[in-house]
């Protein structure tokens, strides 16, 4: 690489407590949503298996003309 080529980071992290990006801070709120959201799928798990064997179901019969 020639001396003097910017580089561009791969990740960009995010702001941490002394307002620096750093690399590596954990994404606390995403890893709170994505909790909630398989705790919203478990919940409804059985209903959601039930609605996708009758869509896929009906997609290998084919689409009633």
């Amino acid at each position: 690489m020639k001396e003097g080529t910017e580089l561009e980071p791969l990740s960009g992290g995010q702001l941490s407590t002394q307002k620096l990006w750093a690399g590596g801070v954990e994404n606390i709120p995403g890893i709170v949503g994505f909790a909630k959201a398989v705790e919203m799928m478990t919940q409804n798990r059985e209903d959601y298996i039930t609605r996708m064997t009758a869509l896929r179901d009906r997609l290998i019969r084919g689409y009633p003309r």
